[in-house]
């Protein structure tokens, strides 16, 4: 049996209240401490350069958008291989690498947007989907194999902007040889990556 590859994806337009600030410290630097790869990045869909070879993935993303699809224009985009910040975990799904999702979403995170779109993308995908407000599935992982990291500047509440950097600095600090940080060229919010 082939192992799933363990991610925590972290968009850090999830924080909302001190509490989830909180909530998500805990998490982060507990996980960090046994992860094989941790990566920055100011946008969320760079997470597909570092998934695009591994299968069999169990996806636990910390976000407040579920990042399957929002916009009619995606479906075609993703069935042409081109990955951007709203859509990426379809990708995953499209090529097939995603096996199980979790996404824990805010109070006020758009559920309904989902189902418009998955009977054009999922087809006979076998996925097991949760929607989560609690982080408890995510704290119950020993170990992951990466921590994703994004800013989502132009969603991010300005408030906990300043996370990102300590965070990034922290791991820099303690966690160097396993630490990267990348982005976009150029440096745009909605950039297409191709995957294809």
């Amino acid at each position: 049996m082939t192992s799933r590859y363990k991610v925590l994806s972290i968009d850090l337009d999830w924080l909302q209240s001190h509490f989830h600030l909180k909530k998500l410290n805990t998490l982060f630097f507990e996980k960090i401490k046994t992860t094989e790869k941790i990566v920055f990045s100011k946008h969320h869909h760079m997470i597909i350069k570092e998934l695009f070879n591994k299968d069999t993935i169990l996806l636990h993303n910390i976000d407040h958008h579920h990042d399957i699809c929002y916009e009619d224009w995606q479906v075609s985009d993703i069935k042409r291989g081109r990955v951007t910040h709203g859509c990426w975990v379809s990708n995953l799904l499209y090529l097939r690498k995603l096996n199980k999702y979790y996404w824990y979403k805010n109070g006020d995170s758009n559920v309904l947007s989902v189902d418009n779109f998955v009977g054009d993308l999922m087809m006979d995908v076998d996925l097991l989907y949760y929607v989560e407000e609690d982080l408890t599935e995510a704290e119950s992982v020993d170990s992951y194999d990466l921590v994703f990291v994004c800013s989502s500047p132009e969603y991010t509440n300005i408030q906990y902007s300043m996370v990102y950097d300590m965070y990034k600095d922290v791991c820099k600090s303690h966690y160097e040889s396993k630490t990267e940080e990348t982005q976009l060229t150029p440096d745009l919010p909605n950039y297409p990556l191709w995957i294809k």
